[in-house]
């Protein structure tokens, strides 16, 4: 403060000094005060935009990876920040959620793999502030270094406890000053709480579609149809469900215990199904999967010793998940799905888990259905119909070839087909080959031909229609044929 003698006396007064210097505390304290006012009313405005702008964000999307890079892009806007990078901890990892701006050249270290600078961060829950040197060396803050260097700013997102990740950003010509290390520290809470609610949200989105794939499921059991139907429902539903690139079902063969592929599958064609086959000593993932009852997963198959590297190199594997199907202790299959972009996680894990539980129930339920309707088949129909082994000894035979042929089962039973069914031609000949027998041999169906046989009791009878059939060789041990006959 300058205080100008207007009477032309050499010096003030002490009187004059002492109003002097309290005018200028005065002053200089007001002074102080407008500064402080402005730096406040500027620091709540950026408060109050940056507010604003991150409440748009979170309005403007429900989808975290969107989420998240607006925050980026926010965050580097507030602090005038040339580059800015998200951090979250996951399966306690640090992964780069998002970021926004270029990165910078030569030998400064990039934002998104600040490495040990965003640790710090997240091990302590304290800001880290730094200038990287051109040479790389880092500076403390205090000062402005090297102004040709790059101030980098990193600060904790903390929700309640926990340290959930991590927002970086970086610029060149000096250091962040305190306002911006609040602001973006202040930011860094609410990025915590838009992390959290996204999550939510992800996880709410995945409840939904495993709830929609296991209604599907629920379906199938009510609609049991054939078991290629089947698989091609499980298949396509669990591939779409897990993002993956193939999916197939191997199934157990009770008689032999060999674990087979079985059609259709995704991503996979039909003749290399065909070829998925793993015998009952196998050192295999899949048997102990199935052994055990726990599911296997590996995001690294092409180095995994666990695995098969025949398969894996057949198929082109680099991430695989089996899991087990069961019911009860009865083992039923296993459910393999790979090459999911990212790799499985533990949700993956979990629901394809819960989809072999249910997956198991409806497979064994079809195959029950496929096996018990052949023998509702023979129980109702009103033709004849005998079944024969492979050297065409009568194995059974139903209520209506009973009353046509007058042998009981019990007699028939064991019995060449030819003393059971005795086929003679029009001409009263005797036929030369009998019809169950040229099946056998042929493995085909018998052509339409006009025919009688003699009952048990001597009796002539025609038959006008006959028709045989032979079924695969999967739904019975021995080799079998029917013979459907008409009077």
């Amino acid at each position: 403060m300058f205080l100008n003698n207007a009477v032309q006396r050499a010096v003030h007064t002490p009187r004059e000094i002492e109003i002097a210097q309290a005018i200028a505390a005065q002053t200089g304290a007001a002074i102080r005060l407008a500064r402080l006012y402005a730096q406040s009313e500027r620091r709540r405005t950026q408060l109050q935009d940056a507010l604003r702008q991150f409440g748009s964000v979170l309005a403007s999307s429900t989808d975290l990876a969107a989420t998240l890079d607006g925050l980026a892009e926010l965050a580097a806007g507030m602090t005038k920040a040339e580059v800015s990078a998200v951090f979250r901890v996951r399966d306690d990892r640090v992964e780069v959620a998002a970021a926004w701006g270029a990165e910078p050249s030569g030998a400064v270290p990039s934002v998104t793999h600040a490495g040990s600078r965003v640790e710090r961060v997240i091990a302590s829950g304290e800001p880290v502030h730094l200038t990287i040197l051109g040479d790389g060396r880092e500076v403390p803050s205090g000062g402005r270094g090297d102004a040709a260097g790059w101030a980098f700013l990193a600060v904790p997102l903390i929700l309640g406890d926990a340290v959930v990740g991590a927002l970086a950003v970086t610029r060149r010509g000096g250091p962040f000053d305190p306002d911006e290390i609040d602001l973006l520290a202040t930011f860094g809470r609410g990025a915590a709480v838009a992390i959290q609610r996204g999550e939510i949200l992800e996880a709410l989105e995945r409840r939904v579609v495993e709830l929609s794939g296991l209604q599907r499921l629920a379906q199938a059991i009510a609609t049991i149809s054939s078991i290629e139907e089947t698989l091609d429902h499980l298949v396509r539903s669990i591939a779409t469900l897990l993002n993956a690139e193939r999916c197939v079902v191997l199934l157990l063969q009770p008689d032999t215990g060999v674990l087979a592929g079985r059609s259709p599958a995704v991503g996979i064609s039909p003749e290399t199904v065909a070829t998925l086959s793993i015998p009952p000593e196998a050192d295999s993932a899949s048997l102990r999967a199935l052994s055990s009852g726990e599911p296997f997963v590996s995001n690294a198959a092409r180095s995994d010793p666990a695995l098969l590297k025949a398969w894996v190199t057949a198929l082109n594997d680099t991430n695989i998940l089996i899991a087990p199907m069961r019911v009860g202790d009865a083992p039923i299959g296993v459910i393999r799905v790979s090459n999911k972009p990212g790799g499985f996680e533990a949700d993956d894990v979990r629901l394809l888990s819960i989809f072999a539980g249910q997956a198991a129930v409806v497979i064994q339920n079809v195959m029950l259905f496929e096996r018990e309707q052949p023998e509702a088949i023979i129980r109702s129909t009103s033709d004849a119909i005998l079944i024969v082994d492979a050297a065409a000894n009568v194995v059974r035979m139903n209520p209506a070839a009973e009353r046509l042929t007058g042998w009981t089962p019990s007699a028939a039973a064991g019995r060449p087909v030819r003393d059971v069914l005795t086929l003679r031609v029009r001409d009263g000949r005797s036929a030369t080959m009998h019809p169950l027998e040229w099946v056998l041999r042929n493995e085909s169906h018998i052509p339409y031909t006009e025919q009688e046989f003699r009952t048990r009791d001597g009796r002539e009878v025609e038959i006008s229609r006959p028709a045989t059939r032979t079924f695969p060789a999967w739904r019975a041990s021995r080799a079998s044929a029917w013979a459907s006959c008409a009077t």
